[in-house]
């Protein structure tokens, strides 16, 4: 029978609400959408009409305006992956970014957020411990808790403090969440002494190559991608499409259909997202003049803001991602921006410790841009 939700509910969810978002109002962490009509990788466009130069796209090589050449025969899958989801086409993906990266399996996840979720409750499952950095995408932290995981937090890329836990361990399995390139300190690990700490205490390595992939190492490979025992990676971001991956030893799809409720019950991705992926992830892969051109962008900029006046204690990251910490006038300083033609959103608690600006360039920016960006910054600071 069609009805209508009763007041009570209704009144009920709009109270609830309110003080809920009332809460975040006064704490100066409420958060709203803006509408966005258009962007290149290099700029936004919003409701309003006005055109801004953006920071914030993940878009890095600008492949996300790229059209997409390849159809499928169907729209979806239509099924979990264990109910008749699990088609050939997405196999042969499979096989293929297994083949291309170097791993003996890989399966494909609507996002990257549910990927991670799952192979965290995966883990715990299997009676590992979790030994997590801080600054760990909330999908990592996410499946910490939902899972019911052991866990420990270590302090942002201390190999000493990494060290410490994993002693305190004895002789309990244990596997280490890092990331390629922390998406917001805009960091990465020291790779050798990672492995070396790893390797010592026998744990399982597990890399979030996300911001790596399509960027840094050999066509754009990833930073730990090869040395890590499992690595998730996306589509949404490099390669400009959408969907994930996870890349590990033999047994990964057993373990997924055994122990991931977040691979069980979803919908598998769709055939046309399986039918991209080797033309798209191939194409990256040759776009080393693109690659070469960000990276020295990000040195350029990050010459560009200390030549301005900005303390470079208040600047981290060492590639295409940089974060600029503000403190509580974060939102004061976007909007500054903005008013500018620059398109630079505040990231806040508990996103990041203390309020910010992160950075993103992309191939597609130009030099003038970084530079107008950061003589801007030292100006609204």
């Amino acid at each position: 029978m069609r009805g209508t939700p009763s007041d009570s509910g209704q009144a009920l969810f709009s109270r609830s609400l309110e003080s809920f978002l009332a809460g975040l109002g006064s704490d100066g962490l409420l958060r709203t959408h803006r509408p966005v009509t258009a962007t290149d990788g290099r700029t936004v466009r919003l409701s309003d009409g006005r055109t801004l130069v953006s920071f914030a796209s993940n878009d890095y090589l600008g492949l996300g305006a790229m059209p997409l050449t390849v159809s499928s025969d169907r729209s979806s899958s239509s099924a979990s992956r264990l109910l008749g989801g699990s088609l050939a086409e997405l196999h042969r993906a499979e096989e293929f970014l297994a083949d291309f990266f170097g791993y003996p399996e890989a399966v494909l996840f609507p996002s990257g957020f549910q990927a991670n979720v799952a192979l965290v409750m995966a883990l715990s499952r299997m009676g590992l411990v979790i030994v997590a950095d801080r600054q760990d995408h909330a999908s990592v932290k996410t499946g910490l808790r939902a899972s019911g995981a052991r866990f420990h937090l270590v302090n942002h890329l201390s190999s000493s403090h990494l060290e410490k836990r994993l002693a305190s361990l004895g002789s309990a399995g244990a596997a280490v969440f890092t990331e390629g390139l922390f998406s917001m300190s805009g960091k990465s690990p020291d790779s050798a002494q990672l492995i070396e700490i790893t390797d010592k205490f026998g744990t399982i390595l597990i890399s979030d190559e996300a911001h790596a992939l399509g960027v840094l190492g050999p066509e754009g490979r990833g930073v730990l991608t090869g040395s890590a025992h499992i690595v998730v990676g996306t589509f949404g971001k490099a390669y400009g499409l959408w969907g994930a991956f996870i890349l590990g030893p033999v047994g990964l799809h057993d373990l997924m259909a055994n122990g991931a409720f977040p691979y069980v019950y979803t919908t598998a991705p769709p055939p046309v997202l399986a039918a991209l992926v080797p033309e798209r992830v191939s194409h990256a892969a040759q776009m080393d003049g693109e690659r070469d051109r960000l990276l020295h962008l990000a040195r350029r900029f990050r010459q560009a803001l200390s030549d301005a006046g900005v303390s470079p204690e208040n600047v981290s990251g060492n590639h295409h991602i940089t974060f600029v910490t503000v403190g509580p006038r974060a939102t004061e300083v976007s909007a500054l921006l903005e008013e500018r033609g620059l398109w630079v959103p505040a990231v806040r608690p508990p996103t990041v410790p203390v309020a910010g600006l992160r950075i993103s360039l992309t191939a597609m920016h130009t030099e003038d841009d970084a530079e107008r960006l950061a003589s801007t910054l030292a100006i609204v600071l």
